[in-house]
């Protein structure tokens, strides 16, 4: 796992999968089938951290984007940059760290941001953390 890969990561409590046709619950053997919604995550830490057994993200949000862009925190992406299905929105103030037991590396890759996306997220991290506001 590298900086600057992006990753869909599980969020949430399972909920019922809907037929989109009945508008039903789906069951199979007589139990609901559940999903967890997943949102994509970008590793942010650097390399040499990424070898043990978490890693430090920022989750990236679809909703609100128009909103959540004009936002020095926050840093835009297009539908279909670095892989991402949807306009989204890296939101650097709720950056965390995760077990990465929780992603599947092989099948939840979604892409790679580029150097110049790397760096706006990190400016944007700076932005959030930055001490400007602590009384001297």
């Amino acid at each position: 796992m590298q900086r600057g890969e992006i990753y869909w990561l599980p969020f949430g409590e399972p909920i019922p999968v809907v037929d989109e046709e009945t508008g039903e619950a789906v069951v199979e053997d007589g139990k609901h089938v559940l999903e967890t919604k997943k949102r994509p995550v970008i590793v942010v830490s650097r390399d040499n951290l990424n070898n043990g057994n978490y890693v430090v993200v920022v989750p990236c949000y679809s909703q609100q984007v128009e909103k959540r862009k004009q936002f020095p925190q926050n840093v835009h992406f297009h539908a279909g940059q670095f892989g991402l299905q949807k306009e989204c929105i890296a939101c650097t103030d709720q950056i965390t760290y995760i077990d990465k037991k929780l992603i599947d590396w092989k099948n939840d890759k979604i892409g790679r941001v580029d150097v110049r996306a790397m760096q706006q997220i990190v400016k944007a991290i700076r932005w959030a953390v930055r001490d400007d506001d602590l009384p001297q």
